[in-house]
């Protein structure tokens, strides 16, 4: 036990860095992202046209875009479990313990995507057209605490009924938990950046130009001789 233990944290320290250069470079891609995009293909809204409700929805829901979220998010932790799992149960420890945790947390990720989808709809884009990086991790945060949860429940359980060892369970479980926690950040983000690019703004979305007030006519006053002589 304690061998396996040991080569787990050889593991860790080595094969953990590329999920957190990836949330890295994600951030330096959201930022270099916060500008105006590109107005090809928008026009502005004509004189005197009603201005869409600041409010509106920026989209349905989708089943099957939920299950695409869930299918590149599971690709990436997919390879994390079996590298952390297969380190601390073997070869064949791994590849069950990941099979399980693969299908069962993908069925609950793609689930509470659509829940929150459906009932809390992203917010409306931001009148400039720039992306939301700060609205956009949030939001992951929001669907982070109510997925992880039940899918951190199910994998402890499952290392439990593999290994029958509390110490290895709580080693190899908060370990998957810390390196997928990076690769959820990184997937729903990266969707984010993608839905925000391919999706163009509509007219209503931007801020129509203030009208200018037209000054009344200024009236001339008569002068004294010209009241005389009426």
């Amino acid at each position: 036990m304690f061998a396996s233990v040991r080569r787990l944290d050889t593991t860790r320290r080595t094969r953990a860095r590329p999920a957190w250069h990836g949330i890295a470079l994600l951030a330096v891609l959201a930022a270099c992202c916060l500008v105006p995009r590109a107005t090809m293909a928008q026009t502005a809204p004509a004189p005197g046209a009603e201005a869409a409700p600041d409010t509106a929805p920026a989209g349905n829901a989708s089943a099957l875009l939920s299950a695409t979220k869930a299918t590149t998010y599971k690709i990436g932790t997919a390879l994390t479990n079996l590298l952390i799992l297969g380190a601390g149960t073997g070869v064949v420890g791994g590849v069950v313990l990941t099979a399980f945790v693969t299908t069962e947390s993908w069925l609950v990720y793609g689930v509470n995507d659509y829940l929150w989808d459906t009932y809390a709809p992203k917010p409306a884009p931001r009148p400039d057209g720039s992306f939301d990086a700060a609205e956009s991790a949030w939001r992951s945060t929001e669907k982070w605490l109510t997925y992880k949860p039940v899918v951190a429940a199910a994998k402890f359980g499952a290392i439990y009924v593999w290994t029958g060892s509390v110490p290895i369970m709580l080693t190899l479980g908060t370990a998957t938990v810390l390196a997928n926690t990076g690769v959820f950040y990184a997937n729903n983000m990266g969707w984010d950046l993608y839905e925000w690019w391919t999706t163009p703004l509509v007219p209503g979305s931007l801020v129509p130009p203030q009208a200018v007030p037209t000054p009344a006519p200024v009236v001339p006053t008569p002068g004294p001789a010209v009241q005389a002589a009426r």
